[in-house]
C-alpha cells in the first residue's frame, strides 16, 4: 500500500472545539438569592462516542450515582459534503513551506461540514442555566477556530467557522423512588464546523504527487 500523508482534518477540528469548551466554570452560592459566591468550580470535559453521555458515565444499567456534576462530553457524530462551498473542478493552489524549503500543491480539496455533539450534565438548575447562558450567548453568531492545515508546513493555518445549530434540554428529575435512573439536568448542543477534506498526499520525503507539474 502506498504511503501517504494524513492531514488529520477531523482530529484537529475536534481538538480545536474541545479547547473552546475546556474552560467552562460555574459559581456556587451560599444563599437562595444567589448573591454570595461560595466558590467557582470547573466543568470537566471529556470526549466519548456513546449516544447517551449519561449512560457512558455510569457505564451500567443498575442504580448508580453519576460522577460529580456538572460535567460535559464532546463527541463526533458525522460529516457531509458542503456542496454550496465546493471549489471549481480545476482549482489548485501552491503553498511554500519555509521550514522545509519546498512547494506543495493542494489540488481539488472538498468542502465538508463536520458535526459534533456537546452534552452538559448538571445536578441543579442554577448550574444548568449558568452554562446555557454562557454558551448560547457566545454562539449568537458564527465563531471560528484556527488549525494547522499541514503539519509539515506549520506556518500555513486555516480558519474553520463553527456554528451552534440547535440545542435540546432534558430535565430528568422526576424519577420514582425505586427507579434505577439517576436524576440530572441535560442540555445537548449540536455543533457544525465547516472545513475541508484533502486528497491523499504522499509523505514529504516522496511528495511527487503534490509537486507534479500541473497547468491550468
Amino acid at each position: 500500500m502506498r504511503q501517504y500523508y494524513y492531514v488529520r482534518e477531523v482530529e484537529k477540528i475536534l481538538i480545536a472545539i474541545y479547547d473552546m469548551f475546556d474552560n467552562m466554570k460555574v459559581n456556587k452560592y451560599t444563599d437562595p438569592q444567589r448573591k454570595t459566591i461560595d466558590k467557582t468550580v470547573e466543568v470537566p470535559l471529556v470526549t466519548h462516542y456513546s449516544k447517551s453521555f449519561a449512560n457512558y458515565l455510569s457505564s451500567t444499567t443498575s442504580k448508580q450515582i453519576l460522577p460529580i456534576l456538572p460535567v460535559a462530553g464532546l463527541r463526533y457524530t458525522g460529516d457531509a459534503r458542503d456542496s454550496s462551498n465546493m471549489p471549481q473542478p480545476t482549482y489548485a493552489r501552491e503553498l511554500y513551506c519555509k521550514e522545509h524549503d519546498f512547494w506543495i500543491r493542494d489540488i481539488q480539496p472538498r468542502a465538508h461540514v463536520f458535526r459534533f455533539e456537546l452534552t452538559v450534565l448538571t445536578s441543579n438548575t442554577s448550574d444548568m442555566w449558568q452554562i446555557k447562558e454562557n454558551i448560547q450567548s457566545t454562539f449568537a453568531e458564527y465563531r471560528s477556530v484556527r488549525i494547522k492545515e499541514f503539519d509539515f508546513c506549520p506556518e500555513h493555518g486555516i480558519t474553520i467557522p463553527v456554528h451552534l445549530v440547535s440545542w435540546t434540554d432534558d430535565v430528568h428529575d422526576e424519577t420514582e423512588l425505586t427507579s434505577n435512573e439517576a436524576q440530572y439536568f441535560q442540555t445537548t448542543y449540536t455543533i457544525e464546523a465547516h472545513g475541508w477534506i484533502h486528497k491523499a498526499y504522499m509523505i514529504p520525503a516522496e511528495i511527487r504527487y503534490a509537486q507534479m507539474d500541473f497547468n491550468v
